[in-house]
């Protein structure tokens, strides 16, 4: 069981996503699911990374998209071909708010940032990860996303994850942070 390790591998993921769609960390968020969300993307990376706020794990991945996950992190271009994510964590909570246990399912999810705003469409992915377990991962790519993530101005361009400076600082300082209240036993 891999536990909140895996909580670094969706906020890479995120971060490129809303890379992709114009958006920076300080984007605001809002999850239209049965209970609307609303809050910024660094915010919601440092309650799951800061705070191992499962709940905030469970929207970055939404946010990320189990597809992007599986399809293009997830994979020997990045060094990582031993993880899934499959089902959120802390499910009870979860499905209490009206979420689907599964992580294939995101709901519609909106970005707004200056003057531009995007609306992602609710999905069901299709991909299929092997992982019997909510999370599946190596210490092979553990360490490799952590070389990737911590040395990105060092590395060429087709070894990094390409984040943004700002956003790059926003995912180092909460995994720095001495706020962090699990964990760092």
């Amino acid at each position: 069981n891999p536990a909140s390790t895996v909580k670094i591998y969706a906020a890479i993921a995120a971060l490129r996503r809303i890379d992709e769609l114009g958006f920076t960390s300080r984007a605001k968020v809002t999850f239209h699911s049965k209970k609307k969300f609303t809050t910024t993307v660094g915010e919601l990376i440092e309650a799951a990374i800061i705070h191992s706020d499962n709940i905030a794990y469970n929207r970055v991945v939404q946010l990320a998209s189990y597809d992007k996950l599986h399809k293009e992190l997830f994979t020997s271009q990045f060094g990582m071909t031993q993880t899934a994510l499959n089902r959120g964590y802390e499910l009870s909570r979860w499905e209490a708010l009206g979420e689907n246990a599964s992580l294939r399912y995101s709901p519609a999810i909106s970005l707004h940032e200056g003057n531009k705003t995007t609306l992602i469409p609710a999905v069901q992915s299709k991909a299929h990860a092997v992982c019997s377990s909510a999370a599946c991962t190596s210490l092979q790519d553990l360490a490799e996303s952590t070389r990737r993530l911590m040395l990105q101005e060092q590395l060429p361009s087709e070894e990094s994850f390409n984040l943004k400076q700002a956003d790059l600082l926003v995912l180092r300082r909460a995994m720095r942070s001495p706020e962090r209240t699990r964990g760092t036993e």
